[in-house]
């Protein structure tokens, strides 16, 4: 393949007059724009960014869902404040009643071996109690409800604690919620497919106007109407070819002075 570097053409006739030039044989950059398959990748991450674009939507619209319920659920909880309480009123309810059954089962039990006892020593006979005796089924009724309100107090104690530790689980709950649930990781994965898509058609649209040959034909004529006024103001046959003759000299003269 020939390159020619510098060529001089008549301007009446259009021939070539001088020119210069070399074999060359190496690698050539096409200007012929971008190629098919680079066309069909922008069109492919054109298409991928509209679907990141929806599927945010329907994300977005979803975790915007989980974070309502999850907060409507757990800001009853934290508005309530350290010192509420954890159990329902049925299971408080329940706790209590099987505390004070359970004490009282004990009790009749102690009674009623104690008694046993003292209707021993009497000979099977009924005995009436002695200031001991009453002592000792005293203390047996006291150590029943010493127990029963140690259990109540317990119950009681357990609820706050249960409640306390409701709250400081729903303020971790909803501090922690938006960070999972943020749409933000999903949203930068569609603005980063739209960013692609844009790189893309902007390097075709580069590639094709790098690639038009009336880019390269107006850089050319663009160049060459800058060095032809810019020599026209001295001797026109200098800036053309070399020749002779002034403005006023005739046209073949001062183009023709070169050489063949």
């Amino acid at each position: 393949m020939r390159v020619y570097t510098r060529s001089v053409f008549s301007i009446e006739t259009g021939a070539l007059l001088e020119s210069e030039s070399f074999e060359y044989a190496g690698p050539i950059a096409e200007c012929k724009g971008a190629t098919g398959e680079e066309k069909a990748l922008q069109a492919k991450q054109a298409a991928f960014y509209d679907t990141m674009t929806e599927s945010y939507k329907t994300q977005f619209a979803g975790q915007s869902a989980i974070l309502k319920s999850l907060t409507d659920a757990w800001t009853p909880i934290l508005q309530a404040g350290p010192g509420q309480k954890g159990f329902t009123a049925a299971q408080e309810t329940a706790l209590r009643t099987m505390a004070k059954e359970g004490t009282a089962a004990e009790y009749q039990h102690a009674l009623k071996a104690t008694k046993a006892g003292m209707a021993a020593r009497g000979m099977g006979q009924e005995v009436i109690p002695s200031g001991a005796d009453e002592q000792i089924l005293g203390s047996i009724a006291a150590e029943s409800a010493a127990k029963q309100a140690e259990q109540q107090l317990g119950i009681t104690q357990a609820n706050y604690e249960r409640g306390y530790q409701l709250f400081t689980g729903a303020t971790q709950a909803l501090m922690g919620t938006a960070p999972i649930y943020s749409p933000t990781g999903f949203a930068g994965e569609a603005t980063g497919a739209g960013k692609e898509a844009f790189s893309s058609a902007k390097t075709i649209q580069e590639q094709a106007a790098a690639g038009s040959p009336w880019g390269a034909i107006g850089g050319i004529l663009g160049g060459a109407a800058s060095a032809f006024t810019g020599g026209f103001g001295g001797a026109l046959g200098t800036a053309v070819g070399g020749g002779g003759g002034g403005v006023g000299g005739a046209p073949g003269t001062a183009v023709g002075g070169g050489k063949k």
